[in-house]
């Protein structure tokens, strides 16, 4: 069997936001950083929810990074992990003080420059350049370009909002500035293009209607296949929620894994992961059979590496403990009552599997093969 791992993949946001030195524009600032809190800790909740796990001897990795796009400036000016520590979240508690943090470097970033009189408006050429850079389209070209990608997580999946309170002032033809978004690279890390601006809406939804959406912003996000939002638009909007899918429910077995007198089950677990340069031991994790494997799936090449399952002490913790102290990372095959799942219907069982430490970090599948009683 074959499943996503309900681990969530790294995760880039890019904000392209009105720079503007007005009360307009600063309020749609703060309304990007009040939205994007409202996501992390939506995230928090969902990794601690079923949608996840809620066992506390699994680590609840979290990789979350900021870059912050001033599109007035000259060139590609940015705030980044690179000169902004803050914009980096990466951890294996996943808490909401954590996603507090956050939330606030990201607002200070926000704030960090306005557009100085004479300069011209692009947020549309900086949206494309700076998505150019992470999704490795273009080759950095400056020391602080280089810095920036330094600073970022190539394997993560990337999505970019850019929030206007007016139109973009630039004259490049919108076709340049679209052709590079259907590329392969694009479109294997860039999952979501969201462009709020000044658009006419439809009665009662803030999505853009076509017909009053006559500007090179919203010509732009039509053509590169963003989602289209008017702006002002309610309280409310969701624009950054968490926005990653997962795994929801009980793995459910018509017939349990074969168990040995010590606890052992007769399977072998393998995870497919996006780091190509090695199966990471302290992650319990090894090449199979002493091989380096590589499979494709969804055309995207992974690293199999298999999974071990835990032995004498620490298999029988994982097996009878909730805490499971001083287990490294690895699996085992469960009898914890509050770890088994009771959504199965008549005639099976809920998996016995049970993830320690950072087993699935990183990982986007999970093979496992079992031999069945």
């Amino acid at each position: 069997m074959r499943a996503a791992t309900g681990a969530a993949p790294p995760r880039l946001t890019v904000l392209v936001v009105d720079d503007a030195p007005t009360p307009a524009a600063a309020a749609l600032r703060k309304h990007v950083a009040e939205d994007l809190e409202s996501g992390l800790h939506q995230l928090v909740t969902n990794r601690w929810g079923s949608c996840y796990s809620n066992d506390p001897a699994e680590d609840h990795y979290t990789d979350e990074r900021i870059v912050v796009v001033f599109p007035s400036a000259p060139g590609v000016a940015t705030v980044s992990p690179a000169t902004s520590p803050g914009l980096a979240w990466i951890t294996n508690t996943t808490g909401h003080g954590e996603a507090q943090s956050l939330a606030e470097a990201t607002e200070q970033a926000l704030a960090a420059r306005t557009a100085a009189p004479g300069e011209v408006y692009r947020p549309i050429r900086a949206a494309t350049r700076t998505a150019q850079l992470v999704l490795g389209l273009r080759a950095p070209e400056s020391d602080a370009e280089n810095a920036l990608l330094g600073s970022l997580e190539p394997s993560a999946w990337v999505r970019v909002l850019v929030a206007s309170t007016r139109d973009d002032q630039g004259t490049d033809p919108i076709d340049d500035l679209v052709a590079s978004w259907d590329a392969p690279a694009a479109t294997e890390h860039l999952y979501e293009t969201i462009v709020a601006g000044p658009f006419g809406t439809s009665e009662g939804s803030c999505h853009a209607t076509t017909a009053l959406g006559s500007t090179r912003l919203f010509a732009w996000a039509s053509e590169s296949g963003a989602a289209k939002l008017g702006w002002p638009c309610g309280a409310t909007t969701g624009w950054l929620g968490e926005g990653v899918s997962c795994f929801c429910g009980d793995w459910c077995l018509s017939n349990p894994p074969l168990k040995s007198a010590t606890g052992a089950v007769a399977c072998r677990i393998w995870v497919d992961q996006r780091d190509l340069s090695r199966c990471d031991p302290s992650k319990g994790r090894t090449d199979p059979d002493g091989i380096p494997t590589w499979v494709a799936e969804w055309g995207t090449k992974y690293r199999r590496c298999e999974l071990r399952q835990l032995e004498g002490a620490a298999l029988e913790a994982c097996r009878t403990t909730l805490a499971c102290d001083g287990c490294p990372a690895g699996w085992c095959a469960t009898e914890v009552p509050e770890l088994l799942g009771d959504s199965c219907g008549s005639g099976m069982t809920p998996s016995p599997l049970r993830w320690i430490g950072s087993a699935l970090g990183g990982a986007d599948g999970v093979v496992v093969r079992c031999d069945v009683e």
